[in-house]
């Protein structure tokens, strides 16, 4: 992964998306970090974290609620945008990546989030 695409993965105001402000117990932020785990590997062209994402992803929305995951959510949103960039300026395309993060961008704007 080149710096540029790590820097994207980095939240910009250097704590992690895993709505610290919220105090969340130490299981819901183990749940989210899980999700980063699956989301930004998706995010990088992995399809089976494109797949296993999706149900975690329901599920913690649904467990969490959408204040608790809305700053993850921000961050995946941030980096499938920055990544979706990368690619659209490369020569060479990649086309399971990018399906990757269109997969990954609906799932995060559905209805659950």
């Amino acid at each position: 992964m080149s710096d540029l695409e790590q820097r994207g993965r980095e939240p910009e105001n250097g704590q992690s998306g895993t709505g610290d402000g919220l105090n969340l117990s130490p299981e819901a932020i183990a749940r989210l970090e899980t999700l980063d785990d699956l989301i930004f590997p998706a995010i990088d062209g992995d399809l089976d974290a494109v797949e296993a994402s999706a149900p975690i992803w329901r599920e913690t929305v649904a467990t969490l609620g959408p204040e608790a995951v809305a700053e993850s959510r921000t961050e995946y949103l941030r980096y499938a945008r920055s990544t979706w960039q990368f690619l659209n300026r490369q020569t060479v395309q990649q086309p399971l990546r990018m399906l990757a993060v269109l997969k990954v961008i609906g799932m995060l704007m559905g209805d659950e989030a």
